[in-house]
């Protein structure tokens, strides 16, 4: 089975940063999912990262072996992001082109798109440079999980990314 544009939900591959219980509020109105991406708001709360383009204060992910949370107004756990953190996520292109992984992308910057607020998917937007949100930072040799009788062009792959420093922990926009 090939893999379809926004189908994989993104996670933590390498160096995830520690977990924090009891620090951070949720905005009392969100919806909170297992891996989520979250960035802090101007409110002092964490609250889902539902754009990219621009989005400052990326800070963690949503931590919770409840997997959701609706309407919390209380602590949520969260793993925060560093530098070092890298996840695996796929690729996206806004105008529904293919979107193929290549060595040559790594060290490129490109925006987030987040394609599913339901399902709390966010991927690589390979049509969007201005406000870069991630970088790419490998592109593993098994990074296209999908069927090649079905794809064999790769589209929508898998790359490992970085969240750009200018947006973690960034004074929320």
């Amino acid at each position: 089975m090939a893999l379809t544009d926004s189908s994989v939900m993104p996670w933590m591959v390498k160096n995830p940063g520690p977990i924090v219980e009891n620090t951070w509020k949720g905005d009392s109105s969100s919806t909170y999912a297992h891996g989520q991406l979250l960035k802090k708001s101007v409110a002092g709360t964490v609250v889902p990262v539902t754009a990219g383009h621009a989005t400052h204060g990326i800070h963690a992910i949503f931590e919770d072996a409840d997997q959701t949370a609706t309407d919390t107004g209380g602590f949520v756990t969260i793993r925060e992001i560093t530098e070092e953190t890298r996840f695996m996520v796929q690729l996206h292109h806004t105008t529904g082109s293919s979107a193929v992984a290549t060595q040559a992308m790594i060290g490129d910057q490109y925006e987030i798109d987040v394609a599913d607020t339901t399902d709390y998917i966010w991927t690589v937007d390979l049509e969007a440079t201005t406000n870069a949100d991630v970088e790419i930072t490998d592109i593993w040799d098994n990074s296209m999980d999908f069927d090649t009788s079905s794809d064999a062009s790769g589209n929508f792959g898998l790359v490992e990314v970085k969240i750009t420093p200018n947006k973690i922990d960034n004074v929320p926009a």
